[in-house]
């Protein structure tokens, strides 16, 4: 049977059972969550969830089903229908890399290094970061996790990084994601 996908978000103020409650909904609308991802910043949920429903499922009614449910909890959700006919690009052979950027200045801890890595057309997988107050040094810290074609000089990759980064006052790091896991392992 074909399912129609979805991409929907639910932010709201934090409280247990938030989590609960929209799986909850979704069992109901005999949806599976197919991807899932939730964090909380400064006391505001956030989460972002792909699902995929039966072929009647429409935006609409996964909107209003879930605006329902969620209310008591003053949520609110946003939800787009991933349409099949997207033409998926081929993406270039890649390797996973993690970089580490560390900066005093919050203002400016993304900007370079991304708009940098976006003109090597490497692919931002995923990005977390802690930002904190200006005086203490370095501790404004972002960890991005991308794929790096194939194709690209390492060395000169990484060394074009680190003048970008010395030329902004940050500290930068590149390791391939199986020596980061291996060395970060708990």
């Amino acid at each position: 049977m074909e399912s129609n996908k979805f991409i929907f978000t639910v932010t709201g103020s934090d409280r247990p059972g938030i989590i609960a409650l929209i799986s909850k909904a979704l069992k109901e609308l005999d949806c599976n969550i197919e991807n899932v991802s939730q964090v909380v910043f400064d006391n505001i949920f956030a989460s972002i969830f792909l699902i995929a429903g039966q072929s009647n499922l429409t935006k609409s009614y996964l909107l209003d089903f879930l605006s329902e449910k969620i209310s008591p909890f003053d949520l609110e959700v946003f939800a787009k229908k991933i349409e099949n006919k997207i033409e998926k690009k081929e993406p270039a052979e890649s390797e996973p890399f993690i970089i580490t950027i560390q900066s005093p200045d919050k203002k400016k801890i993304l900007v370079d290094i991304t708009a940098f890595i976006a003109k090597y057309n490497i692919n931002i997988r995923s990005l977390s970061g802690v930002f904190q107050d200006q005086d203490k040094e370095n501790e404004n810290i972002a960890i991005l996790e991308v794929d790096v074609p194939k194709d690209i000089s390492l060395i000169k990759l990484k060394k074009e990084m680190n003048d970008v980064a010395d030329r902004q006052c940050l500290k930068v790091n590149m390791q391939h994601k199986d020596i980061f896991s291996a060395i970060n392992r708990i």
